[in-house]
């Protein structure tokens, strides 16, 4: 229980010094109006603040929910679902006051689900008077709820902000380009029980969730010649007809490759055995690689997988894609970065581009570019030297 009753309760945010005015009730009792941003970036640290009138005798706990739209589009703000450019058009309206942000209620049968169905994270809020508790918190990508509550006991009413992408996220495209290269091995042998199963994980990979689907529409980038791609490997190995479906996965192959440029720009300059690598964010236009002190470049030689690779390959692979899908839980797609960087040479950041040399007989290199908070993003790319 609350043993005294706050007549002022609040929690606020400071978000690249933009703030905006909401209120919050505790029991049914009126505050003051508080700070609180309705935008960030993900991994922005932001310090969050709840301030009491009188002390409590309870410890203070601020309960966070990352929900993502992504799923449950029925449960969304509206503004939460518009393409990219609408989202960063209304973020700047509201941020300049032009528009009213979204204030969550919740008597709204839709924010209870939300809270029902979202991650949550409790933290106990810090204090040096007694009356300011405070935490810095490291911004989720997402739509974040928050309620605070003291001891066991919920004040009333919810708060959020819109968590926005910070840089492109390109993970489930590297899970699909994985599940491509894996179906190569049924393909090869004949095997239509095995290419079927590996095709329901593919279909899923490029259409469910954050897919590569997804992030075309969201861009507002047409996705019908890719769509028939796909359908047509289906076709192929409803057929069986394995040597169409080998170079429908090398079409499709080539396809991914024109529209990952949609979203990043990668070059590498040879000269000689030295590589100068420019990596390019062409959808956030200030965020930049070499600026990013977590950012890392590898190279490794390239070439086609054997038999026996794509098998050890296959095997070592998640049967549960689903649980790989960021719109689940965005921590759930974070690379091995072991794994990833296993025989790799590890390229030097100089300032404008990441170099380094390699050996002479290369022909072909993968880079492979690992990024953003915790370094829990990456992306690949093939080069022919």
């Amino acid at each position: 229980m609350i043993k005294k009753q706050s007549l002022f309760a609040g929690i606020f945010m400071m978000s690249a010094g933009v703030i905006v005015l909401l209120s919050v009730s505790t029991k049914g009792i009126f505050a003051a109006n508080v700070t609180l941003p309705t935008h960030s970036f993900e991994g922005s640290i932001e310090r969050i603040s709840l301030k009491l009138s009188e002390v409590p005798s309870e410890p203070v706990y601020l309960e966070v929910y990352e929900f993502h739209y992504i799923r449950h589009p029925e449960l969304a703000p509206e503004e939460d679902t518009w393409f990219h450019n609408r989202q960063m058009d209304f973020m700047l309206e509201v941020l300049r006051g032009k528009t009213e942000p979204f204030k969550p209620s919740l008597d709204d049968e839709k924010m209870q689900k939300i809270l029902e169905i979202s991650p949550k994270r409790t933290i106990e809020l810090k204090t040096e008077n007694g009356i300011l508790f405070y935490t810095d918190w490291v911004a989720k990508h997402g739509r974040i709820f928050f309620k605070v509550k003291i001891g066991d006991e919920y004040l009333k009413g919810v708060d959020t902000t819109r968590v926005h992408c910070r840089h492109i996220d390109m993970r489930t495209v590297e899970q699909l380009k994985d599940l491509l290269e894996s179906i190569r091995l049924p393909l090869e042998h004949k095997n239509s029980m095995f290419a079927h199963q590996l095709l329901d994980q593919i279909y899923s990979s490029y259409t469910e969730g954050h897919s590569l689907q997804f992030m075309l529409k969201h861009h507002e980038v047409p996705t019908q010649e890719t769509d028939l791609l796909f359908d047509k490997l289906k076709d192929s190995l409803r057929e069986s007809d394995f040597e169409a479906g080998k170079k429908l996965v090398d079409e499709i192959f080539g396809k991914i490759s024109l529209k990952e440029e949609v979203f990043f720009s990668l070059e590498g300059l040879k000269n000689g055995n030295f590589i100068a690598v420019k990596v390019r964010d062409n959808i956030n236009n200030d965020y930049s690689f070499f600026a990013d002190e977590k950012a890392e470049v590898y190279i490794r030689e390239y070439r086609k997988p054997t038999i026996a690779e794509l098998m050890k390959k296959l095997h070592s692979m998640p049967q549960d894609h689903s649980k790989m899908d960021p719109s689940m839980h965005m921590e759930s797609l974070k690379p091995d970065k072991n794994k990833l960087t296993q025989n790799t040479i590890k390229l030097q950041n100089k300032g404008d581009s990441f170099s380094g040399s390699f050996p002479t007989e290369w022909r072909s290199i993968r880079v492979i570019v690992i990024y953003g908070s915790e370094e829990s993003y990456y992306l690949t790319k093939n080069i022919k030297l």
